[in-house]
């Protein structure tokens, strides 16, 4: 059985990589690990502190885990394989550093993701992330 990492940021570039990894590998027994990174710096270090822009870690925990259900629903739905398995996964801090440390965990084989190419590059890192 081969392991594929989807890291996600609920954008239309990663659902068409989740789509694309469930059609490349329709015929493959494979178990979808799809992975969120929160790498926010701009949240407030206090509880339930919602004003002047900020959101407790609380606040977008709760949100991030929302995201993560709906866009398992959605997978889910969108994927009947009965030689597929769908996880789900989020966790806190630098995306390479957990992308690394997620891979060796769970023996990934392969990981693949959706950017938008090239055009972004001096702004942050390819497609923010990838």
């Amino acid at each position: 059985m081969q392991h594929i990492l989807i890291p996600t940021d609920y954008s239309l570039n990663a659902w068409n990589a989740i789509k694309y990894a469930f059609q490349l590998f329709k015929e493959e027994r494979v178990v979808f690990h799809l992975l969120h990174v929160n790498t926010s710096r701009s949240l407030s270090k206090e509880k339930n502190l919602h004003t002047a822009g900020f959101f407790s870690f609380d606040e977008v925990d709760s949100e991030l885990d929302h995201k993560m259900d709906a866009l398992f629903k959605q997978a889910s739905a969108k994927n009947n394989n009965r030689n597929h398995k769908i996880t789900t996964s989020i966790v806190k801090g630098r995306f390479i550093e957990h992308i690394r440390e997620y891979v060796k965990t769970n023996t990934i084989d392969l990981i693949v993701m959706g950017t938008k190419g090239a055009s972004g590059i001096k702004e942050i890192t390819v497609g923010s992330s990838t």
